[in-house]
């Protein structure tokens, strides 16, 4: 039953979403269309059904054993893990999810940071919340006595999707309006938690984890763009 609620409310939003798409202004640009495109067809090649050895050799690297982000393993040396682990899916439904939600704001957040910076943020909230990740995941594991972030395993995108959501309330272009959550007043700045708060709910075999994760890295940007803008307006007063 869960399942079917999963994929009945997957298809409900890539509908939603395809409808917005028909207006220009809500298409994503360069950068946010050659990551769709690649989500998409990184899942493609995962599901080829019984592929030639060299063909499956080639894909190997795709796969969620090797891909998906294992702290334990990311200590011992398999580095590409914290990169590998933002473009691969368990599902098609954990696809549909994380592409509609990332066509929300790649539109909008281009056009505000250009196609290059765009896509140097993606990469920056990817590797930086994986490595937040890791890092959580060893203090639980060493301090607390918990492995099961350390030898567990997540993978998607959702985590670029939270920290995006967390830098677009930094800039006023960006942020929403006020909203209401079960009664109380959220302001646009605060979405991110009620939204790390509401996908739980709704998807509680989420990783709530790797999504504060994104959070996190989300507000890292916003303090190192603060920093380096103070850092800039001190030299040119000294100037």
């Amino acid at each position: 039953m869960e399942d079917r609620w999963r994929q009945f409310y997957a298809v409900r939003l890539l509908f939603g979403t395809a409808q917005a798409l028909k207006s220009p202004s809500a298409r994503p640009g360069l950068a946010g269309g050659l990551v769709a495109a690649l989500l998409i067809a990184v899942h493609a090649l995962r599901a080829i059904p019984n592929p030639p050895f060299w063909v499956h050799d080639a894909l190997s690297p795709l796969h969620l054993h090797w891909a998906a982000l294992r702290p334990s393993e990311v200590l011992q040396g398999e580095w590409s893990r914290l990169a590998m682990s933002t473009i691969v899916h368990l599902d098609v439904v954990h696809l549909i999810y994380n592409l509609c939600s990332f066509a929300g704001f790649a539109a909008r957040m281009e056009r505000v940071f250009g196609m290059a910076q765009f896509g140097g943020l993606l990469v920056y909230l990817g590797i930086v919340g994986s490595i937040i990740y890791v890092g959580i995941s060893v203090v639980f594991a060493w301090v607390l006595g918990n492995y099961r972030f350390y030898h567990g395993a997540v993978a998607g995108f959702s985590g670029v999707v939270f920290g995006l959501m967390t830098v677009s309330s930094g800039y006023p272009a960006l942020r929403l309006g006020t909203e209401y959550f079960f009664g109380v007043h959220i302001p646009g700045h605060l979405r991110h938690w009620k939204e790390l708060v509401l996908c739980q709910i709704l998807i509680p075999e989420s990783s709530f984890l790797g999504h504060l994760c994104g959070i996190l890295a989300g507000l890292s940007f916003l303090r190192l763009r603060t920093f380096t803008h103070s850092v800039l307006r001190g030299r040119s007063h000294n100037d």
